[in-house]
């Protein structure tokens, strides 16, 4: 992971049915799939994504996630 005071850069690999609890942040994030299928809520809205799909969190807005499969990700 490489944090600055502006920007977040990690990889992220995650078990079949982990789960990211609900948060939010004052920086953007683009989370970018490279393996496996993650289900996230964002705005009460939730989605499936896989592998070469991204998604765009806007600054603030709560989210969180739960891997359907072991996946790989990265968030930017």
């Amino acid at each position: 992971m490489i944090h600055t005071d502006a920007l977040t850069i990690a990889f992220v690999d995650i078990d079949a049915g982990a789960t990211l609890p609900e948060h939010a942040h004052i920086h953007e994030q683009i989370t970018s799939m490279l393996e496996g299928e993650l289900e996230m809520t964002i705005r009460s809205t939730t989605r499936r994504f896989s592998a070469g799909q991204s998604v765009v969190i806007p600054s603030n807005v709560p989210h969180a996630g739960r891997a359907i499969t072991a996946c790989k990700f990265m968030v930017r």
